[in-house]
C-alpha cells in the first residue's frame, strides 16, 4: 500500500514539475543595411547584438561591400561593429579568392571506399569568406555594444533597413 502511494506521489510531481511546456522559440525579424565609417563602407568585419534586457545575443557578418543581413529574435538590441577578425585574416596571410583545398592522409584514406575521390577536386575549390575585405580601423568604443551607443529595435518579421554609421 505504501509503495502505490509513493509511485502515484512520484507520478503527481513528475506530471507537475517534470513536463513543463517546451520554451518556443522567439519569432524573429529581420534586419539589413550598411556599415559605415567617415563615409566609407566597412569592408568586413561582425555586428554584435546584446539584448538590452540581457536575455539573448546574436551575431550577423558585415561583407566586402559594407552590407549585412540576417534575422535576429525581435526586441531592444545593442550593437558593436568588430572587424578585428579582418585584421587578423590579412596578418595571417590568407588568399584574398580563394582558400585551396588541403586534404591530410587520414581524411583520404575516409574517401577511397566512396565514389568520391578526393584527389579529383581542384585545388582551389572553396571560397574565401574573407574575399575582398580590408580592414577598416574604426574607434575601440564600437566593439562593445554596450559602449557603442548603436542600438536597434527588430520587429516580428519585418524587414528593417538600418544602416549604422560611425566617426
Amino acid at each position: 500500500m505504501h509503495a502505490s502511494k509513493a509511485v502515484a506521489l512520484i507520478l503527481v510531481i513528475v506530471l507537475f514539475t517534470g513536463c513543463k511546456k517546451a520554451e518556443e522559440a522567439k519569432p524573429t525579424g529581420t534586419l539589413a543595411g550598411k556599415v559605415m565609417s567617415k563615409g566609407a563602407a566597412v569592408t568586413g568585419g561582425t555586428l554584435t547584438f546584446i539584448a538590452k534586457d540581457g536575455d539573448g545575443k546574436a551575431t550577423l557578418a558585415i561583407m566586402a561591400d559594407g552590407s549585412y543581413t540576417g534575422s535576429i529574435p525581435v526586441g531592444d538590441w545593442l550593437v558593436g561593429i568588430d572587424t578585428e577578425t579582418v585584421k587578423q585574416a590579412e596578418k595571417m596571410g590568407i588568399p584574398e579568392t580563394e582558400m585551396p583545398t588541403t586534404f591530410t592522409p587520414d581524411m583520404i584514406n575516409k574517401f577511397k571506399d566512396k565514389k568520391v575521390d578526393p584527389k579529383s577536386f581542384e585545388s582551389k575549390s572553396f571560397k574565401n569568406p574573407f574575399a575582398g575585405m580590408k580592414y577598416v580601423a574604426i574607434p575601440d568604443k564600437y566593439r562593445e555594444p554596450k559602449s557603442s551607443g548603436l542600438t536597434v529595435t527588430v520587429k516580428e518579421g519585418d524587414q528593417l533597413k538600418r544602416d549604422f554609421k560611425i566617426d
